[in-house]
């Protein structure tokens, strides 16, 4: 007859294969594979340019189901933070009865564009506040899923340019967040120039910025203005009197950095996805 120590350490020895048999379950599950969204966004972190209008990407698999098509497809935004929708679009129609009063006929979506698996949202006239998480999802015939759409505001424009006295100076209406400015030839060398910001009660900057030295014709400048969200190189060609410009505005991507201790975790994950 076995002792009661041995019966004892027998049961703990059952009780840990069964406790790392549920844990290698779990991790299984966990990274089993599935199956992947129909719902997607083309741009996950918009800059949305202040007091203009944007449009938020959602789309979806339009293939028609079950007698059905991408027409009647059911599209609802919200906010995270936020009680009701942003915009609800069912049963062919716009659905406004929860719809939160921040967005009461600031935001649109297509009909037209839901009919050709197209669910985005247009937000009109953007402010600062309207910056944060919004979800997008879709019940479609051969869809169905949600989209998260990471909206950033920010004011930007592109500089006009003016030649006075043989120097030439570039004018920037509205930026923010607080930018940079910087002055460089075809050839990438920095040029040396003055640069003031003014900010009016919005706390929107005006970029007056002159090039130091005296303008050379037949010449080409570009003028970077940047900050944490936007960045416009505009080109100036000089050609005599004449000064023609080109600009390029590009935004900022959101990047996700580790969380410390998360190699830890990992660690663990990765053990359970060999034993499965």
């Amino acid at each position: 007859m076995a002792s009661v120590g041995q019966v004892i350490f027998w049961s703990i020895i059952i009780l840990i294969f069964i406790v790392a048999a549920l844990i290698i379950i779990l991790l299984c599950v966990a990274f089993a594979p599935r199956q992947a969204s129909t719902v997607q966004t083309g741009e996950p972190f918009p800059v949305g340019n202040l007091g203009n209008d944007v449009l938020l990407d959602c789309e979806f698999d339009p293939s028609p189901a079950n007698g059905k098509k991408a027409a009647d497809a059911s599209v609802t935004w919200t906010k995270d933070g936020l009680p009701g929708v942003v915009y609800l679009y069912e049963n062919r129609a716009p659905q406004l009865q929860d719809q939160n009063p921040l967005f009461k006929d600031m935001a649109q979506v297509f009909p037209d564009a839901v009919a050709n698996g197209n669910a985005s949202l247009l937000l009109r006239s953007v402010i600062t506040e309207d910056a944060g998480t919004y979800r997008c999802s879709v019940v479609a015939p051969s869809s169905q899923g949600t989209v998260t759409v990471n909206l950033r505001v920010a004011a930007f424009s592109a500089p006009s340019f003016s030649e006075t006295n043989g120097t030439l100076t570039a004018v920037a209406q509205k930026w923010f967040p607080e930018p940079n400015v910087t002055w460089s030839n075809r050839n990438g060398s920095t040029l040396n120039a003055t640069t003031s910001l003014s900010n009016n009660s919005m706390g929107i900057f005006r970029v007056v910025t002159t090039l130091s030295d005296p303008l050379q014709l037949d010449s080409i400048y570009i003028c970077t203005i940047q900050n944490s969200l936007v960045r416009s190189v505009t080109q100036a060609t000089v050609e005599g009197t004449d000064i023609f410009t080109n600009t390029l505005f590009s935004f900022s991507s959101a990047s996700s950095a580790m969380i410390p201790g998360q190699a830890l975790v990992l660690v663990p994950l990765l053990l359970g996805w060999l034993l499965c």
